[in-house]
């Protein structure tokens, strides 16, 4: 039996936070420090931070591998349904029926769209009719587009007002298409805006780093000298949840769910690691020292 992508996804979580704790526990001694306010315990430092980042992009890489096949079977329908649909129209406008439309038509397809069509080829010839047909089909495709199947199955009852039906619903398709492409556009723009936040944050946190760490530097009687690594570890933490909220946000606007969103969790989350370790060493060195 195979297991939906979102248990898989989950189950790899609640696997990935175990492993973590008993990794946290076993490395307390030398590489984890604890700050503790009230029943609230803090895992905190440098190395504990290398240490959390290199496990979570190890995370996204895997959830990101097992969410792909999904991925992948989205964009094939996604990618060619508009095309299927209006292929069927000009078949049944050339005299066929739809059955012989469709069958036609799925000559043009490719990939898993394709599988799919031929399922429903396969059922409908070996008896299945051709509404228990689009249902068993409609299992392997996600909801928003199940209903552009379902129209076949409401052309198939309307008889002779089948080529009406099939065309407008491609035509429904058409501006559903556009809309959509023009709405990547516009969203190409807020992707650019969340990777900048991420990058002025973390340019934010390399400076409060380096000014902190000259202030410890400084003798004073009075100077109660901060500690540098639990406020960067903190601001880090903050950095975790920006760089996750914007890979989610951005991902499900465009592919319309949180599961497809996790490549560009792992793109944004490369992209705040990288930085947060290395420029505090990078402004060091550029300011000389």
């Amino acid at each position: 039996m195979r297991l939906p992508t979102n248990i898989k996804v989950l189950l790899t979580a609640s696997i990935y936070l175990t492993l973590l704790y008993i990794l946290t526990c076993y490395l307390v001694v030398r590489y984890v420090k604890f700050y503790v306010i009230s029943f609230l315990v803090v895992p905190y430092g440098y190395s504990f931070t290398i240490l959390l980042s290199t496990s979570l992009l190890l995370l996204y890489s895997l959830l990101t591998m097992i969410t792909l096949p999904d991925l992948r079977k989205f964009k094939s329908v996604e990618t060619q349904i508009s095309g299927f649909v209006s292929s069927v129209a000009a078949y049944l406008k050339s005299g066929s029926t739809l059955y012989q439309a469709i069958v036609l038509a799925k000559h043009d397809m490719r990939g898993y769209f394709r599988e799919l069509i031929e399922r429903l080829d396969v059922m409908i010839n070996l008896g299945m009719s051709f509404d228990d047909a689009i249902d068993m089909v409609l299992k392997g495709v996600g909801y928003e587009y199940s209903y552009v199947l379902r129209t076949f199955s409401v052309a198939m009852k309307s008889g002779g007002k089948s080529v009406d039906v099939v065309e407008k619903a491609s035509n429904l398709l058409n501006y559903f298409y556009r809309y959509r492409d023009y709405r990547k556009k516009v969203f190409k723009q807020y992707l650019i805006l969340l990777i900048m936040i991420v990058v002025v944050y973390d340019f934010t946190v390399a400076f409060m780093t380096i000014i902190l760490n000259r202030l410890t530097a400084i003798e004073a009687l009075l100077f109660i000298k901060p500690d540098v690594e639990l406020m960067y570890t903190l601001l880090y933490y903050t950095s975790i949840v920006v760089s996750l909220m914007s890979g989610i946000s951005y991902g499900k606007c465009i592919e319309g769910s949180v599961i497809r969103a996790l490549p560009y969790v792992l793109m944004v989350s490369t992209l705040n690691f990288m930085l947060i370790h290395t420029l505090p060493a990078l402004i060091t060195t550029f300011l000389g020292g």
